[in-house]
C-alpha cells in the first residue's frame, strides 16, 4: 500500500514538473519571439527616422514601415499580456508602444498617413 501511494505522490509530482518546464519553454520561446520582433520594430524605426532626417520628407516606404513598427508593438504587447508580471516582456510591450506612437507622429507630419 505504501508503495501504491509512493507511486502516485511522485506521478502528481512529475506531472506537476512537466507542466512547470513546460511553461518555462513556453516563456523563453515567446521571450525569444518578442526579442526578435523589438529587434525588427527597433530597426525599422532607426530607419524611418534616419529616411526622414537624411531628406525631411516623404518617402513612400515610411507609412508602411510604421504599420509595421506598430504591427510588432502589438504582438509584443499580446505576448507580454500572456506572462502578466514578466518584467522583460512588459518592458518590450512599453517601449514598442512609445517607440510606434513616436514614429507615427513624426511620419503623420510629412506625409500624413493617418488621413
Amino acid at each position: 500500500m505504501r508503495a501504491l501511494i509512493l507511486a502516485c505522490a511522485l506521478g502528481a509530482t512529475g506531472c506537476a514538473a512537466g507542466t512547470v518546464v513546460r511553461e518555462d519553454v513556453e516563456v523563453l520561446s515567446d521571450r525569444d519571439d518578442a526579442r526578435a520582433k523589438h529587434d525588427e520594430l527597433t530597426e525599422l524605426e532607426r530607419s524611418v527616422a534616419a529616411a526622414l532626417d537624411r531628406s525631411g520628407a516623404c518617402e513612400d516606404d515610411l507609412c508602411p514601415a510604421v504599420e509595421r513598427i506598430c504591427e510588432l508593438s502589438g504582438a509584443i504587447c499580446d505576448i507580454a499580456a500572456r506572462h502578466e508580471g514578466d518584467s522583460e516582456l512588459t518592458s518590450r510591450c512599453t517601449d514598442g508602444e512609445r517607440r510606434c506612437d513616436r514614429a507615427r507622429e513624426r511620419v503623420d507630419a510629412a506625409c500624413g498617413c493617418s488621413g
